[in-house]
């Protein structure tokens, strides 16, 4: 018997707890800026970069401002959550997969898993390498993750795992690319919200969907990084105990 239908998301959840605690040991400071910078020069070039959200950008840019040593941006390493989620990701598959009996499914969700892991980390590379071309690479995913999902909607023909596993990939890592380009996210932000979404796909769950969004606003918010982990790893620990309580409450029902 799988733990999907049964609230078995708290498992991922308390893995993706620990991780995004984890991350508090692998923080790593941001640029230095010189305290004579006078972001007013027009030919400074710009700091924006996979590990600067432009909100920060803008302060550090605006007008008359000077910076000095306590401006300096710590980040989350983002090789720390590659491999990190690489992780978690085929830990959680071998918790679903856990007395299924279905070894082809779960072994083909590792392996797009493990794939857009990857996909993930190329399309934030040319988010930061080159912005000009990732709105293009990142919509021409998106729009094949659409097109496939419609083929398996509308069942136009046979391969439905395959193109469902296409899709899930495509617009997860399609999504995520505007996202980087667009907005103010952070890689790893943007990384923990596409791996919530889809886990939110898989149950079927709206506690976990109203999560990822909460975490997305999170994100936005002005908040330094520690604070950001300790509040988002607080959220993933609360929702993993709800999840938790209900499933106990539902196996005691039955």
């Amino acid at each position: 018997m799988t733990t999907r239908g049964r609230l078995g998301f708290w498992f991922p959840l308390a893995l993706l707890g620990f991780l995004t605690l984890g991350s508090a040991a692998f923080i790593q400071d941001g640029w230095r800026l010189d305290t004579t910078f006078f972001p007013s020069d027009t030919s400074t070039a710009t700091l924006h970069g996979l590990e600067m959200s432009r909100a920060y950008e803008q302060r550090l840019l605006s007008v008359g401002s000077q910076v000095g040593p306590s401006g300096w941006l710590s980040t989350p390493n983002l090789e720390y959550w590659i491999f990190g989620t690489a992780f978690v990701f085929l830990a959680v598959i071998a918790w679903y997969a856990h007395g299924s009996g279905r070894v082809r499914p779960f072994a083909l969700a590792a392996v797009c898993g493990v794939v857009a892991v990857v996909a993930f980390s190329c399309m934030m590379w040319i988010a930061e390498r080159a912005p000009e071309a990732a709105p293009t690479v990142a919509g021409s995913l998106l729009a094949i993750g659409l097109c496939a999902a419609a083929w398996v909607y509308f069942q136009l023909g046979r391969g439905k795992s395959v193109l469902t596993a296409i899709s899930v990939v495509t617009v997860a890592v399609g999504a995520t690319g505007l996202l980087a380009t667009w907005t103010s996210y952070r890689a790893d932000q943007l990384l923990l919200v596409s791996v919530l979404a889809v886990l939110a796909w898989w149950e079927r769950s709206l506690l976990v969907a109203a999560l990822a969004a909460v975490l997305l606003v999170i994100g936005a918010l002005s908040l330094s990084t520690v604070v950001q982990i300790v509040v988002v790893a607080g959220l993933l620990f609360v929702c993993a105990f709800v999840a938790l309580a209900r499933r106990g409450g539902q196996v005691q029902a039955e």
